[in-house]
């Protein structure tokens, strides 16, 4: 019995599927408070909507469904947009990448405040390894 519950439980764990996206990534643009891009890759599946929401999609039964505003395919990568508009500011919104594989895991993301006396912080972040070698070498060069 134990045996038969387990493989029930195998069974059902590798027939769930997800959607095929990755390196999604959040973009501002313009007014941050009330527009937004939401970009990623399509590695596999055939994108069907993004279900965007202000509570998790999964609870109101992915019911707000978009499609892309742009769709660029270069050098292997598949990459789609979806562009955002009419925002509210200071918004937590939700989102789940639907596509013929199944749904993506929710992200979120938040707009900021439209009062210009409300405070931002910034965090910056990337690789500063290249730079730093590559200036290194020409102080060399040039000193030699």
């Amino acid at each position: 019995m134990k045996l038969i519950t387990l493989f029930t439980i195998f069974l059902l764990s590798i027939s769930v599927s997800f959607a095929k996206a990755r390196f999604v990534r959040v973009l501002f643009s313009k007014d941050a408070s009330n527009s937004a891009s939401i970009v990623w890759e399509q590695k596999g599946g055939a994108f069907l909507g993004l279900c965007i929401d202000t509570i998790d999609p999964a609870k109101n039964n992915y019911r707000n469904q978009l499609k892309a505003s742009t769709k660029n395919f270069y050098r292997g990568m598949n990459n789609y947009i979806v562009r955002l508009e009419d925002l509210k500011p200071k918004t937590r919104y939700y989102f789940s990448i639907k596509d013929s594989e199944g749904f993506s895991r929710v992200y979120y993301f938040s707009t900021v405040s439209n009062n210009p006396n409300d405070t931002i912080a910034f965090i910056g972040g990337g690789d500063s390894e290249m730079v730093v070698k590559h200036v290194v070498k020409q102080i060399v060069w040039w000193q030699n």
